[in-house]
């Protein structure tokens, strides 16, 4: 037995050694034909030989590569944007790797040639080091090798060399044929032993570089670059992006000072998160189905027993003794007496099954919420064929991209031809109203009588409108799109009033944050669409509240997550982070209609929406725009919202006016609701970010008081 295992385990790590060097002599293996600058290039064997020894040599430790990808991927896009301005090829990127000195990082664009150096005239002094800014850097060599460009007949290959060699050299080499002439912009250039080193060089870069950097996985943030005039504190322009003062200083580590030299006009590298702060990173056509309705985490009461000590409560109720002095406004010196009652928040938990609860409160049972929809699951099975990645994948399901990799258990996003993947697709279902559990009891309707609703008719969709500050025309495809989703949203007539009931409520509220902020009060329209106007629901991203803020997104803006307050349930708060969020991208769209796109699909993702569907000039700063039936559904949804709610906002009478209250700190809502004579009931729904008894001291929060006309 012993023995048949020693055999087995030989076997078994020899059968691992072999495949291990066969996929390395699989990894290393040089196409006879590439695409490189823009040319085509067929590489003869012994070529072949001498780049798979500097592809080795550059892949050997996986550790470094993946570490220098990740840099790369995230800088190359600003120093493509540079080249597709000065109409040059894109591969020109991996220039600024030529002499990169680090093995598990990069230093762009280090070394640079002597003839290249005096050339661009960078300056170093106590203020900047012009060295290493990236983009500006790239900026000079940009112009340089323009002008080589047309030097040299926009032949890529003596370009790509004039950067290591000035340009009568390369003209020698060109006549000895060390770079073969070039006959048709689209004849094939042979690539031999004898071409020059350095060409070979930028071609193993890209060997063993391309496909990485191709399939590696977005950054969390995506780079902008930005010039001032006006002088700046780095401090003022991090307030501004939402940003750190520390993150920005790290991508601009070439500025000495606080305080942005602006005689030059330096490009400034702005890192700005890419993920929605609502919804995972959509690459679907379609509008995906994502809500769902649950309740927020609650507290319960305990009343102290004869015999109990808070060290007892607390490990009955699973919490720490922080937490009771915490909640409860208390010290370790604190002496229960029998009957108090000690306030316990246990974190997505409801010991009891209740809903939240206050001292010398019973709240009603919990009431019925219509659910627009629910779904159901069904799973495929789908094998990899080439040419596809994990976005290809979900685009053809109608799924996200991050539902297939934790259906899988995928470890990043990268997948393999022949590979089976699980598919997991979520399809509408109407349902009947379903109860929520845990949820407080909906407050007193504005719709006196909900079985005789007025019927809602269908708005037209208009040629042109204003849309966020900006004149819209739309084609016939555009309108007949949107036509069909405002149809959707009046379909159901008692769950349209529902959400006009709720929107009558906040409208106004929202109205003036935005106009405060400088944000078109348009956007009123947007929680409408992502919650509608229900502070508990949760996504299957885990997006909370009126603008369905992930906690990480919500933190961004400066709203408080914890478990004493959630301020994406606040709707004064979670609107001036929705505010705030919206302001920062338009500093960089200076559209709102991609701005308003960047909610849902990210900075990144709108940012690329627009690259790759409109030029840049046409859009920015414009005052007339045309919407067809390429926009996204996201946008036109949201158009789709204004004309079904701004028709109707405001038609129904109501009772009822909510008002903010700012002199809460330290007060529980029963105090409030008897100095103001208002419903603890209807409080408690308007006010679900609080989970503990008080209103925390640590910084103003404000109550919405709902009062009767």
């Amino acid at each position: 037995m012993r023995q048949n295992f020693y055999y087995s385990q030989q076997i078994f790590w020899l059968t691992t050694a072999f495949c291990l060097v066969c996929l390395s002599a699989q990894a290393q293996e040089i196409p006879e034909k590439i695409d490189f600058l823009d040319l085509h290039l067929r590489i003869d064997e012994q070529a072949q030989k001498m780049l798979k020894s500097q592809v080795r040599s550059l892949t050997e430790s996986k550790i470094s590569l993946k570490r220098q990808v990740q840099v790369a991927r995230r800088f190359f896009p600003l120093m493509q944007k540079v080249w597709k301005k000065e109409g040059l090829p894109q591969d020109l990127s991996y220039l600024s790797l030529a002499n990169n000195p680090l093995k598990d990082s990069i230093v762009f664009w280090f070394g640079l040639p002597k003839h290249l150096a005096a050339r661009l005239k960078l300056e170093q002094n106590n203020e900047v080091n012009e060295y290493q800014n990236v983009v500006l850097v790239t900026q000079k060599i940009a112009l340089y090798l323009k002008e080589n460009g047309r030097l040299f007949q926009k032949h890529w290959l003596a370009v790509l060399l004039s950067y290591e060699l000035p340009w009568d050299e390369v003209e020698k080499y060109l006549k000895i044929g060390k770079i073969l002439p070039i006959d048709t912009p689209q004849a094939e250039v042979k690539i031999t032993a004898e071409t020059h080193p350095f060409i070979l060089k930028m071609i193993a870069l890209k060997i063993a570089l391309g496909q990485e950097i191709k399939n590696a996985p977005e950054s969390d943030d995506d780079l902008i670059v930005l010039n001032y005039t006006t002088p700046k504190t780095l401090q003022q322009i991090a307030q501004e992006y939402l940003i750190s003062v520390a993150k920005l200083k790290r991508y601009n580590f070439w500025l000495k000072t606080e305080e942005l030299v602006t005689n030059k006009n330096y490009p400034l590298i702005i890192p700005l998160p890419a993920k929605s702060p609502s919804s995972e990173m959509p690459l679907l056509a379609q509008e995906p189905t994502e809500k769902i309705y649950t309740s927020p985490p609650v507290a319960t009461m305990h009343t102290v027993k004869q015999g109990e000590t808070l060290f007892k409560i607390a490990k009955q109720y699973g919490t720490t003794l922080q937490n009771l002095y915490a909640l409860n406004n208390i010290d370790a010196n604190h002496k229960l007496h029998i009957g108090q009652q000690i306030i316990v928040y246990i974190s997505g938990e409801n010991i009891k099954g209740s809903p939240v609860v206050y001292p010398e409160v019973k709240i009603p049972k919990p009431n019925t919420a219509f659910l627009p929809e629910a779904v159901v699951q069904n799973t495929v099975f789908h094998t990899v064929a080439k040419g596809e990645n994990l976005y290809t994948i979900a685009k053809k399901y109608n799924v996200l991209a991050s539902e297939i990799v934790r259906a899988n258990k995928l470890e990043n996003s990268q997948v393999q031809i022949g590979q089976q993947l699980r598919i997991v697709k979520t399809i509408p279902q109407k349902i009947t109203p379903q109860a929520i559990p845990n949820t407080p009891a909906k407050p007193t309707t504005l719709v006196t009588n909900k079985n005789n609703l007025r019927t809602i008719s269908p708005k037209q969709v208009p040629r042109e409108m204003t849309l966020l500050d900006i004149r819209v025309k739309f084609t016939e495809k555009a309108q007949m799109l949107i036509q069909k989703d405002i149809s959707m949203l009046i379909k159901n007539n008692k769950y349209f009033h529902e959400k006009l009931e709720r929107a009558n409520w906040y409208a106004k509220l929202i109205e003036e944050i935005l106009e405060e902020q400088g944000v078109p009060t348009d956007f009123k329209y947007l929680p409408i669409q992502e919650s509608t106007l229900l502070p508990n629901v949760v996504s299957v991203s885990n997006a909370v509240g009126y603008w369905q803020f992930k906690e990480v997104a919500a933190r961004e803006v400066g709203l408080r997550v914890d478990n004493q307050v959630d301020e994406r349930l606040n709707i004064i708060a979670s609107t001036e982070g929705a505010a705030k969020y919206l302001k920062r991208n338009n500093l960089y769209f200076r559209n709102w209609i991609f701005t308003l796109l960047s909610y849902n699909m990210g900075f990144a993702g709108a940012k690329k929406f627009m690259e790759e569907n409109y030029d840049e000039d046409e859009v920015m700063d414009v005052k007339n725009f045309v919407i067809d039936e390429h926009m996204h559904w996201y946008v036109r949804k949201f158009i789709a919202h204004k004309i079904a709610f701004e028709a109707e906002l405001g038609k129904d009478s109501t009772n009822r006016m909510l008002v903010p209250y700012y002199k809460a700190t330290n007060k529980s809502l029963k105090q409030i609701a008897d100095e103001n004579q208002v419903a603890l009931q209807d409080l408690i729904w308007h006010n679900q970010w609080l989970k503990t008894a008080k209103v925390p001291a640590n910084k103003p929060y404000t109550i919405i008081l709902p009062l009767r006309r």
